[in-house]
């Protein structure tokens, strides 16, 4: 309300600027230098004052449309509610029963069952045949934490640069033989033993020649010139 009375008030300003202006013009000799100068600046006045105007109306319409969405919220139809009457049930039926106690079981079948004494089966037993454990086993470079290699294997993994024959392909590393060394399962233990390789197999320092020696995570493995930390799961 406030912004459309605004509005109102400054087109009726601009109105009266206007005519006030053009009096002035009529009744005094301007050059026409200044009357052009004077028609553009109440041709922008003009339009000022429409901008003005379409905002007061814009203001009003939306007054409007607030106003009527407010009363379509206020009638709230009212819902008449029945009342229900209750419906009356007839009371169940009550069925009564005499006991009978004229039958009797006849005498022909009146007779002592007789069961064989036999040992009843034992059921068979399933052979439940033990799961294989699978190893997760991972190497870490040493001067390269980034760079690692892991898998997964029941009984064995060969480690190598042959990408055919290994499970761990160290292709990078040229002081690794193509099957350098291998890791095995041996009574729940990993055991690491060397395969002939060119530049020998060390656990933790020791060299593993041959025969195989325990490895488990934390321990270090080298292989040539590459040298890995050893995690196993």
């Amino acid at each position: 309300m406030k912004t459309k009375i605004l509005c109102y008030i400054i087109d009726g300003i601009i109105l009266i600027s206007l005519i006030a202006v053009w009096v002035y013009v009529l009744l005094t000799e301007m050059p026409m230098k200044s009357i052009i100068a004077i028609a553009l600046i109440s041709l922008v006045l003009i339009i000022l004052g429409g901008v003005v105007l379409f905002v007061a109306i814009r203001s009003e319409s939306g007054e409007k449309s607030v106003k009527k969405q407010v009363e379509e919220k206020e009638e709230v139809p009212v819902i008449e509610k029945k009342e229900e009457k209750p419906v009356e049930r007839e009371n169940p039926t009550k069925f009564q029963f005499e006991e009978d106690t004229s039958f009797q079981f006849p005498e022909e079948m009146a007779t002592e069952f007789i069961f064989d004494d036999k040992k009843v089966p034992e059921p068979e037993k399933t052979e439940i045949i033990p799961q294989k454990r699978s190893f997760y086993v991972k190497l870490q470079d040493k001067n390269n934490s980034v760079k690692t290699y892991q898998t997964y294997f029941d009984t064995e993994a060969i480690i190598g640069r042959h990408e055919g024959n290994c499970n761990i392909v160290l292709a990078d590393e040229k002081s690794v033989s193509r099957r350098h060394c291998r890791l095995f399962v041996d009574k729940d233990r990993i055991m690491a033993e060397d395969l002939g390789s060119s530049n020998r197999t060390y656990v933790n320092g020791v060299q593993v020649d041959g025969r195989a020696l325990e490895i488990k995570s934390g321990d270090e493995l080298r292989m040539g010139r590459a040298i890995f930390i050893v995690t196993i799961n």
